[in-house]
């Protein structure tokens, strides 16, 4: 994309201007403020930046990036099941919950992604 026919915009300014609007809706103006479906939708459109980008760009390193996408996913996943748990029930989440558990499974993806990222920097 240009702007005014000089620069080009990069698809990450796009992203990157996209996450804080999303943010300042979420800080700012009603009825985004406090709503606790905004922060999914971030989370859930980092994942999809990591596929994208990873798609576009072909790092060597694409299972570590895969990785990371699923680790990204699955904190989105958290996120939904914890905003809407309340919402569905009219209880608080419990502890410890489903949820709980779908917060734990991103570390492995998100370790697994970074140790295959460092091991191929150095191998041993």
């Amino acid at each position: 994309m240009t702007l005014g026919g000089q620069r080009k915009l990069s698809v990450w300014h796009v992203y990157l201007v996209w996450g804080l609007v999303v943010t300042l809706l979420y800080l700012l103006v009603p009825p985004f403020k406090g709503n606790g479906w905004m922060m999914p939708l971030l989370s859930m459109s980092s994942a999809a930046a990591i596929v994208i980008g990873t798609r576009m760009h072909r790092p060597g390193a694409r299972r570590a990036w895969q990785l990371m996408a699923l680790g990204q996913f699955l904190f989105a996943c958290g996120d939904v099941y914890t905003y809407s748990y309340p919402a569905l029930t009219h209880h608080d989440v419990p502890f410890p919950s489903i949820g709980d558990g779908i917060y734990l499974a991103l570390y492995p993806a998100l370790f697994g992604g970074m140790l295959l990222i460092a091991r191929r920097r150095n191998p041993s």
